[in-house]
């Protein structure tokens, strides 16, 4: 695809966003225990639907991508609502964990239609670093649960 066409195309998406991002809780405790049984055995796309019911939205399509030589872990396509993971990046069950929370965040504000802020490439760049948040959020319940180690 055209840089400046996908580089258009994800300007007039969150141009066009139009719901005030007010927050996002994090799923309750029993939801994060499924999703972590879940991840351990690799049932990612089972991952993304459990979390779309928790929302009331629609699930993302997890692709996975075994392509090497990509710096990528992630990609989000608003467009086919497909969570990209390029799985030669992620090498552990935490790390697509923490990569599927991320790219779910990034469907959930699709599907929500929020807007971070009135200029998209700003709202575009925030919409991310709340994505960093929601997963760190999460990932720090899991260590407050006992279910997860807290990094050195």
């Amino acid at each position: 695809m055209d840089r400046n066409y996908s580089y258009d195309l994800t300007r007039e998406h969150f141009k066009n966003r139009r719901n005030p991002y007010v927050g996002c809780e994090i799923p309750r405790d029993s939801t994060l225990i499924d999703i972590k049984e879940l991840v351990k055995a690799d049932k990612l796309q089972d991952v993304s639907d459990l979390l779309a019911r928790s929302y009331g939205i629609k699930s993302a399509k997890i692709v996975l991508n075994t392509e090497k030589g990509s710096d990528s872990f992630l990609a989000y396509d608003f467009i086919n609502e497909e969570i990209i993971l390029y799985i030669e990046n992620l090498p552990s069950p935490i790390g697509r964990l923490y990569a599927l929370l991320l790219g779910f965040f990034e469907h959930l504000s699709s599907m929500k239609s929020w807007r971070f802020h009135d200029i998209p490439e700003i709202s575009h760049a925030k919409q991310r670093e709340e994505a960093e948040l929601f997963a760190k959020r999460i990932m720090d319940r899991y260590v407050s649960m006992g279910i997860l180690a807290k990094k050195p």
